[in-house]
């Protein structure tokens, strides 16, 4: 590896695609993961921008707790939600504000309130950013204000459906509306994969959302497996307290981001186009 700080590192053979590297051939989840991890390990560098992520949001945690504006805290494993997976990676905080806790704030706390969730999304961006960058070789940084872009816009729209989403049904019609919307999810997680890499790399927003659900037809089990295996890891870290932010930042968020690199890889034949 060289000096240069987006520098490719060389490749290996536990790194290299399997046989058959057509766009169409099935992927292996275990596969994709087991490159992944291949590729973190030829370059440790790779689990830097997470780890200064995760303190970040570590902080965040620290601060979000002491301010007066309500926030939702989970400790430990007392939540509900088993699956923490998001579209782009990430850690998991052990804090968290709805759109709710803003209204009718007074001046100085709502730009308090909104600050740190900046601060928080800000510092994920990049690190994704960087992260996926340097996995794919990319030497430089067209793809910043892409993938800032895209965070943004994820983080919006979760925040958005996580305040309607409190509506909740009872009864066999709520388990059966949950199970439906469950699995969609999923389908949806497992289409837009390779997103985060496609705006990482300088495509819009938008184009990477339609690339990656182009992109992805075909390989849905495989990749609903890897959301799933992010999502249940990212969970269990996250709820280690004080530090989950952190761990889960350093362990899952690395290897997530680069595997979305890997998977593009194989569903480009190695063009990542």
């Amino acid at each position: 590896m060289t000096g240069e700080p987006f520098a490719p590192r060389e490749a290996n053979e536990n790194d290299r695609r399997p046989e058959g590297t057509e766009s169409d051939r099935k992927l292996s989840w275990a596969g994709e993961l087991g490159r992944a991890v291949a590729h973190v390990r030829a370059d440790p560098f790779l689990f830097v921008p997470f780890a200064l992520a995760g303190l970040v949001l570590s902080v965040l945690d620290r601060l979000r707790l002491r301010d007066p504006v309500p926030v939702l805290v989970e400790r430990g494993l007392q939540g509900s939600t088993i699956v923490e997976y998001s579209i782009y990676p990430t850690g998991t905080p052990e804090s968290a504000r709805r759109i709710g806790a803003l209204v009718d704030l007074e001046t100085p706390y709502l730009i308090w309130a909104v600050g740190l969730e900046v601060v928080a999304v800000l510092s994920i961006a990049i690190a994704g950013w960087y992260t996926i960058a340097r996995a794919a070789g990319e030497s430089t940084t067209a793809g910043l204000g892409s993938y800032v872009g895209f965070v943004v816009l994820v983080a919006g729209v979760t925040r958005l459906l996580g305040s309607i989403g409190e509506i909740t049904l009872q009864g066999i019609l709520g388990l059966a509306v949950f199970l439906v919307v469950f699995f969609a999810v999923l389908i949806l997680f497992a289409r837009l994969f390779v997103a985060p890499a496609l705006a990482a790399l300088g495509t819009s927003p938008w184009t990477a959302v339609r690339r990656s659900v182009a992109l992805t037809g075909g390989h849905e089990r495989a990749l609903v497996l890897l959301v799933l295996g992010y999502g249940i890891l990212v969970w269990l870290l996250g709820s280690v307290p004080y530090v989950g932010a952190l761990v889960s930042s350093v362990v899952v968020a690395v290897v997530h981001a680069v595997s979305t690199v890997t998977v593009l890889e194989s569903v480009t034949d190695g063009s990542l186009e």
